[in-house]
């Protein structure tokens, strides 16, 4: 292209081309900012009008609620609900005065009373047809106590559509005792979201939590479902996100529509602004045609300008380019008569100086030119020829390269003469470093451990000197963290010489990992990293065989208390960091002379192999304890945990690992019986504690099946009757070879184990079958109290099983009493709380045991809901000789009093204490001094002489 027309070309590009990309910044910075602002507006006012519905919904629920606690409306719902078939007309007559008066508001079409079967019996409009609610979701909410918006309703006005809003009636109990109800026109929400427009194409609309329009510019589609997808995912996502707000871009019927919603209050109504968005566009188009319309004006000025500038500069170089052209066609003659002192001006005088050059040297060139041909034939021959030798060399190197770099090992080779070293490209990504010009010994005492450059060297230093013609060895490095596998073989000359050394290099790094990971699954604890139980035992064993000069050894199994409430509650991740924190800690103390090992779950066992005096063990075990003193930080929770340790001694307390470790288990029970976080030495009388409470266990697993559990019951005396007028239900357990068994000393181990919840369940379901029968043989007025375990109480399914069994024995649940002691609500009070009101509902009442021998608390007496408090026997024993027990005993049955919750003293054994129970005004008393623990046939009997006496 010539330069007068290139050059208008680049003063106009040059112009153009910022002004368009200024046009485009502007256009998207200003088109972005219109379109931001449109949406925000939209969002803002999505906003501000759902809060605005908001407080006018709720100034209507709260209309409807005042409506509910007026006394007039109170009255008749209690008279209906006292005399259903015989109305005070005064109170109804009071009532529907008040809903007429009620509807005379504008925007109320009707009120009416809802009893609490969901009859409506007071209307404002008498015309109306009376229906029943009873079976609607709508009053089943309403009966809890909640307040319902219903679905858009058709009745017979004018706009044919309206809404209840239903409100529940309390009694002075607050128990809802019925509902009342206005049903309000629905064009009032029609008009609210009318009178919201944007623009041309923007429009509101309002939604139920079922997402049907409650209200919409098109009242047709008034009680219909929302069609969009695309709004419903926005708001399903906010339900999801807990949002009460959201907004976004979606289709709807081929248009795209940017639509903001506000969820209102709490009856989840949601109100929706949506607006076109091309209209909302439409401002930046018009903005982006004006900016174009200003460029092409400007292109036109400049183009003109340009071309008239082009011309006056490129005169000249027309004519020199003209005697150019004449000068390639072979005239020298003609020059250049443009003179001008510009460049272009000295340009012509050096052209016209250098044709008078070539017309001199254009003769000579002519003769050379001749001679040049001759000489270009013979080199093109030549040419061809290597370039045919080179394409078949490439050809060769390229497949020979693409094989090396196919193999995954490094092909090297070391020239000994010239100390020049070779390897393939996969060297720089398993040595990390290129191969070029290296030198290699550097390198490898670079690269390798030290241990293994020695034995590297040993071996090629065998190979140089000729004792060796191959090698293998693995190699470490330390710098890539990587195994490597050496492979070398040596070359020699015709002579013999050395003359090169060349090898492969293998990774081996991940054959490594395996290798180690197979050796640790096979000897240690995959958790913790310490010997696993076949390690430790295959390793004990071999120290106590008799080849081994062991004088005196110990053995500590270490077990971690109440472990399980940390896995519970902390849940088992945090759990197996604490096992990996004690078992890092463990290690790092003991001796260089023990081994350690996780035996499962938190147990662990530690083998010292010399022991010198008692007075090593115990500083051993002072060392371990002492680990537990402070909470342990584990992700930034303090954890409080103790151990037990048992500690058998080699040779004395066994020769055998399986003895030893059966008697240091036996020693660490013993431990957590004193107390836990405590240390025992194993002695023999261990054990046959432990066979005692395995023999207990096993009577206590068979009892159930072999019928040797039993109850018996002691009466509970009403001091102003002097009558009997309940029973404590009391578990007793006599095998057929190990005889009576007192309760002190299998309930605990039931606890223990878990038995005590099937043991607990058998006892609840005799006492209530004894109960039954009672009732059956005429003494109605008989209640049973239960001993409940905090353990039956942690069982999941406590609640349905008690309901299940109450329901089969089919006794009133008030005559039923649950006795627990302090210890059921001290590890989770809140969760009790919810417990044992739930037992509550259920019409079964809650007795307090022992009250005073643990952690009483005033709070907890008030926040529990008690119908009686047993005050323990250790209070009454001595409440004939202590002013100070005697003035407890008073404080104890004049705060339960207060609280309304009855008393009963157990223990009682003499006159005396009874007399001054019952000066205190204490309301039931339990001892022997009435009657001891009965079987069933004599409580019987004792019934039907109180009965006749």
């Amino acid at each position: 292209m010539q330069i007068k027309k290139k050059l208008p070309l680049i003063m106009i590009s040059l112009i153009c081309v910022p002004l368009l990309i200024l046009a485009v910044v502007i256009y998207l910075y200003s088109a972005n900012n219109l379109i931001r602002r449109s949406e925000n507006n939209i969002k803002q006012l999505a906003t501000s009008e759902g809060r605005a519905l908001e407080a006018l919904i709720k100034a209507k629920e709260y209309r409807v609620q005042v409506l509910a606690t007026d006394e007039r409306i109170i009255d008749a719902l209690n008279e209906k609900e006292s005399n259903a078939t015989r109305m005070s007309s005064l109170k109804v007559e009071k009532a529907k005065e008040l809903l007429k008066q009620v509807c005379t508001n504008e925007d109320i079409y009707e009120a009416f009373l809802i009893d609490k079967e969901g009859n409506i019996f007071i209307d404002s409009n008498e015309e109306s047809e009376q229906i029943t609610l009873k079976d609607q979701e709508m009053y089943e909410n309403v009966l809890k106590g909640e307040t319902v918006f219903s679905d858009i309703l058709f009745s017979n006005t004018e706009s044919g559509k309206v809404i209840n809003i239903t409100v529940p009636v309390k009694n002075e109990y607050d128990e809802v005792i019925g509902a009342v109800c206005q049903v309000i026109f629905n064009n009032w929400f029609s008009d609210f979201s009318k009178n919201i427009k944007i623009e041309q194409t923007g429009y509101a609309y309002i939604l139920d939590e079922k997402l049907n329009f409650i209200a919409h510019p098109d009242i047709i589609k008034e009680g219909e479902a929302l069609v969009s997808d695309g709004m419903r995912q926005m708001i399903k996502e906010a339900y999801d996100k807990e949002e009460n707000h959201g907004a976004g871009v979606y289709t709807y019927k081929g248009q795209e529509k940017y639509g903001s919603f506000y969820i209102v209050g709490d009856i989840d109504w949601i109100i929706c602004v949506v607006q076109n968005v091309k209209e909302i566009e439409k401002q930046a188009v018009i903005e982006f045609l004006l900016i174009i319309m200003s460029i092409i004006v400007l292109v036109i000025i400049v183009s003109i300008a340009s071309m008239q500038i082009s011309k006056k500069i490129t005169r000249p170089i027309d004519q020199l380019t003209t005697i150019i052209s004449h000068a390639s066609d072979g005239d020298f003659g003609q020059i250049c008569s443009y003179a001008g002192n510009d460049e272009i001006g000295v340009l012509s005088k050096h052209y016209n100086q250098m044709l008078k050059s070539l017309g001199e040297s254009h003769s000579d060139l002519n003769h050379v030119c001749e001679e040049l041909s001759a000489t270009q034939a013979e080199l093109k021959n030549n040419i061809e020829e290597l370039t045919r030798s080179k394409e078949a060399l490439l050809i060769s190197e390229k497949r020979y390269k693409t094989t090396l770099n196919a193999i995954e090992e490094v092909i090297w080779e070391y020239n000994v003469k010239t100390k020049t070293f070779f390897a393939t490209e996969k060297w720089e990504e398993l040595v990390g470093c290129s191969s070029n010009n290296i030198k290699i010994f550097n390198v490898i005492k670079d690269t390798l451990e030290p241990h293994h450059i020695e034995v590297f060297m040993l071996v090629l230093k065998g190979c140089i000197e000729g004792r060796n013609d191959s090698f293998s060895q693995e190699l470490y490095m330390k710098n890539e963290h990587r195994w490597l596998l050496c492979k070398g073989h040596v070359v020699r000359s015709e002579n013999g010489k050395l003359d090169k050394l060349i090898g492969i290099l293998t990774d081996i790094t991940d054959n490594k990992a395996n290798e180690e990971r197979v050796r640790k699954l096979a000897f240690f604890d995959v958790l913790t990293g310490c010997l696993n139980k076949q390690t430790f035992m295959e390793s004990l064993e071999t120290w106590l065989s008799p080849g081994e000069a062991i004088k005196d050894a110990a053995l500590l199994f270490i077990d971690l208390d109440d472990f399980k409430k940390i896995n519970d509650t902390l849940g088992h991740e945090m759990g197996d960091k604490l096992l990996n924190y004690v078992a890092k800690v463990l290690r790092h103390i003991i001796p260089q002379d023990s081994f350690i090992s996780r035996f499962g779950g938190d147990e662990f066992v530690i083998f010292k192999t010399s022991v010198s005096d008692l007075g090593e063990i115990q500083e051993m075990v002072y060392s371990i304890l002492n680990i537990f003193q402070d909470p342990i930080r584990i992700d930034g929770k303090d954890i409080h945990i103790t151990c037990s340790i048992g500690i058998a001694l080699y040779p004395l307390d066994g020769t055998s690992g399986d003895i030893l470790l059966k008697n240091a288990d036996t020693a660490m029970y013993k431990a957590k019986d004193n107390g836990k976080n405590s240390y025992s030495f194993y002695a023999p009388d261990m054990s046959k504690s432990l066979d005692r409470k395995l023999l207990v266990e096993g009577a206590l697993r068979e009892a159930i099946g072999k019928n040797t559990l039993y109850l018996q019951y002691q009466p509970i005396i009403e001091l102003k009757t002097g009558k009997t007028v309940a029973a404590e239900a009391l578990l007793r357990l006599k095998d057929d070879e190990l005889g009576f068994i007192s309760p002190g000393e299998f309930i605990p181990i039931a606890e223990e184990t878990g038995l005590i919840i099937p043991t607990g369940d058998w006892v609840i379901e005799n006492a209530l079958r004894e109960l039954s029968y009672y009732r059956l043989v005429g003494y109605e007025s008989l209640s049973i109290t239960i001993n409940v375990s905090s353990l039956q109480m942690k069982d999941r399914n406590f609640i349905d099983k008690l309901k299940l069994m109450v329901q089969n024995a089919k006794i009133p649940p008030e005559f039923i009493k649950l006795e627990v002691t302090e210890s059921v609500f001290m590890e989770n009070v809140e969760k009790s709380i919810n417990l044992f009101r739930e037992i509550k509902k259920m019409g079964i009442k809650l007795a307090l045991d022992d009250f005073g021998t643990g952690y009483s608390s005033l709070n907890y007496l008030r926040s529990i809901p008690l119908d009686i408090l047993k005050i323990d026997k250790s209070f009454i024993d001595e409440i004939t000789t202590s002013r100070v027990l005697s003035e407890i005993v008073d404080s104890i049955i004049g705060m339960a009093h207060t609280l309304d919750i009855l008393v009963v003293a157990e223990g009682v054994e003499s006159e005396e204490q009874l007399s001054i129970l019952k000066e205190k005004g204490c309301d039931f008393i339990q001892g022997y001094f009435f009657s001891k623990p009965l079987m069933p046939n004599q409580l019987e009997e004792r019934l039907q002489e109180e009965k006749y006496a």
